[in-house]
């Protein structure tokens, strides 16, 4: 049985959340251009911790299931008969 499709845009608080809640039930794209998660409460320890790396967690350490997109791209689209 196929799996139902769903595509998050972007990938902070709430579109990360919901795509590694899904990501075992659904078929889950999430499009954001950055690579990894910025944990927002840890930003601040940067301040005095410049080499700290805990700040920001890749998409594909935490979201093994979810198929990630950085870019999309629109072309117009015509009815012509």
């Amino acid at each position: 049985m196929l799996k139902k499709k769903l595509v998050v845009i972007g990938g902070g608080s709430a579109g990360h959340k919901i795509a590694y809640l899904l990501q075992d039930t659904l078929d889950v794209t999430l499009v954001d251009p950055k690579t990894y998660f910025e944990v927002p409460m840890a930003l601040p320890r940067l301040l005095v911790e410049p080499n700290a790396l805990s700040a920001q967690i890749r998409y594909q350490d935490f979201l093994p299931g979810v198929r990630h997109v950085q870019r999309v791209s629109r072309d117009k689209a015509s009815n012509s008969t």
